[in-house]
């Protein structure tokens, strides 16, 4: 089967040139089931394993983050249920229109309006750790195909969050900093080879004509 772009090594995962009959990194010969695998997978895949490992990391770490979003997400979200359902227990036996005896945050509030927060804050942790556990995936999706643009913005996008939550609740800096530090590292490793690869794509780049 003629092979009408790069594909992947099945050996070592390297990129193989159009028209190589052996990979330059592992020396595998790139036999025609190679090369029918290859174009099955299409160029998206030769374009991934060619690039940096610490961009790949960069988009492995995108996908961890998302499918943390989502276990932490539900799993807080259950135990504010959980909590939810007690406290409108206790608050069943006062009317909507009545002030609720106990300062919220040093402010009086209704009942009608406590039930309205409780409600709020018990989807939002939901709704607000799925919509980024999104984004993180749709970066990571993004990130094979523009890595620069989409680290910069997962990378903002995290850190982010991380002060929205430190204003919120300062003791949320001391929690999960391992994994904060390995994100903000692999983003920092995976800009820097992108960088990399686009000085390298600018220099071998043919120049361009001159003008007749």
């Amino acid at each position: 089967m003629r092979q009408s772009g790069p594909i992947t090594c099945r050996k070592c995962n390297s990129l193989v040139p159009a028209g190589d009959q052996f990979c330059p990194t592992c020396g595998k010969q790139i036999t025609a089931l190679d090369r029918s695998i290859g174009a099955a997978l299409g160029p998206e895949a030769a374009l991934s394993a060619g690039r940096p490992e610490a961009i790949r990391k960069a988009v492995r770490w995108m996908i961890i983050l998302g499918v943390l979003f989502i276990v932490f997400g539900t799993f807080f979200g259950m135990k504010n249920v959980s909590d939810a359902r007690v406290a409108k227990s206790a608050l069943a036996l006062y009317e909507d229109d009545m002030v609720f005896p106990v300062e919220v945050n040093g402010k009086s509030m209704t009942v009608g309006e406590l039930r309205r927060r409780i409600d709020f804050e018990l989807y939002s942790m939901f709704v607000v750790n799925y919509l980024l556990a999104i984004a993180m995936f749709g970066l990571s999706f993004w990130a094979r195909r523009s890595p620069f643009p989409a680290m910069i913005t997962a990378l903002c996008l995290y850190l982010a969050v991380n002060v929205l939550n430190a204003i919120a609740e300062p003791a949320s800096l001391a929690q999960g900093w391992l994994i904060k530090i390995l994100f903000v590292a692999a983003m920092i490793g995976g800009l820097k080879a992108a960088l990399a690869a686009r000085a390298q794509e600018r220099l071998d780049a043919p120049p361009a004509s001159p003008a007749a």
